[in-house]
């Protein structure tokens, strides 16, 4: 989310949109349009087991990606790399 700091970027008289060209207003906007689609990913691997190892074994951090929500589905698509390995996926989004 936003930054307690930083407040909403509002159109009007002394926002911080003022001070931005036209073009890099519009850009902002499509951004803050957009957020609620990117999907944070986090991944974790099983570490310790082996077909000769009676016990499960237990999951370590294994990496972290982004994302983005593609359908009201709520499926998300990300790049191989981010997943490649992985046991298990939390994904978290920016509401």
């Amino acid at each position: 989310g936003r930054s307690a700091t930083q407040p909403p970027i509002e159109k009007g008289s002394g926002s911080r949109l003022d001070s931005l060209t036209a073009p890099e207003r519009r850009l902002v906007e499509l951004f803050e349009r957009c957020a609620p689609s990117v999907a944070f990913i986090q991944t974790t691997m099983r570490e310790g087991t082996s077909q000769l190892s009676l016990s499960a074994g237990h999951e370590i951090p294994a990496g972290t990606g982004s994302g983005f929500v593609w359908d009201n589905r709520g499926h998300v698509v990300t790049n191989f790399h981010v997943i490649k390995g992985a046991a298990r996926a939390k994904v978290t989004l920016n509401r």
